[in-house]
């Protein structure tokens, strides 16, 4: 059976067998649409769902607005083929995982499964921060995606240090490389992460590449945070600009 997969990774995207699906939603039902998607198959209640979206409304104008919302939700998802998506009960709503995939769902059970593989899986799917360029300017609601960007996104920083621990530890150069970048697209502020990718650059022998990381890392700590690098930084730069020894030539023969 086909499903409607919506990634909230990176922003907001339903898509189907691939291809971006075109939703016609207002604003606020995609966002109702949104909320139900982080809880996938669990019953959202009707009144928190009000609350978050139509913070600043009346209970019973909330919950006439979560009405409406449902009513355009479902047409949307009907005209895709999905019109019992949603499952609807007196006071809940829920999506049917039967119809829909979400990689939130996907991405944090991969971390809770934990193994290099699922973490390698989970890091693929970590396209950008959670519903990156998403507002729906209701304070509650956008207070509430804020707060769950940055847990998921601590859950993806501390996914990708094991990975990089691993990766680096078993002599794994190029995929620690990928994944030392990956880290850095997540975080770019964590220094001891330029060091550890200088080094890599450095044991490959590509030595132009070390110290443009070096210099990507300085401008960071000095324009971001207002530092200097640290001293164990600074030492890794000052070691690549030591003059190497020339390769010895052949011996002649006597």
């Amino acid at each position: 059976m086909a499903r409607i997969r919506i990634s909230l990774l990176g922003g907001f995207e339903p898509r189907l067998d691939g291809v971006p699906l075109v939703l016609r939603l207002p604003r606020k039902a995609a966002g109702l649409l949104v909320c139900l998607a982080t809880r996938r198959g669990q019953a959202c209640s009707r009144e928190a769902l009000g609350a978050l979206l139509w913070g600043g409304s009346g209970a019973e104008q909330a919950r006439h607005s979560v009405r409406q919302a449902l009513l355009s939700t479902r047409q949307a998802l009907a005209a895709a083929g999905f019109g019992a998506a949603v499952v609807a009960e007196a006071d809940t709503l829920a999506l049917d995982p039967a119809f829909v995939e979400v990689d939130v769902a996907d991405f944090e059970a991969l971390l809770d499964d934990g193994a290099v593989p699922a973490l390698e899986e989970a890091a693929a799917l970590y396209r950008g921060d959670f519903l990156d360029g998403f507002r729906l300017d209701e304070p509650s609601f956008d207070d509430w995606a804020a707060a769950e960007r940055e847990r998921l996104k601590g859950r993806a920083r501390h996914a990708l240090a094991g990975l990089l621990l691993h990766h680096d530890g078993s002599g794994a150069v190029e995929p620690a490389i990928e994944t030392a970048l990956r880290l850095l697209r997540v975080d770019r502020t964590q220094e001891r992460v330029h060091r550890t990718l200088i080094e890599l650059y450095s044991r490959q022998g590509r030595r132009a590449d070390a110290l443009r990381q070096y210099r990507t890392c300085v401008g960071m700590l000095r324009g971001e945070l207002g530092v200097e690098p640290a001293p164990e930084t600074v030492r890794l730069y000052n070691e690549l600009l030591r003059p190497r020894p020339a390769p010895r030539g052949p011996v002649p023969e006597p």
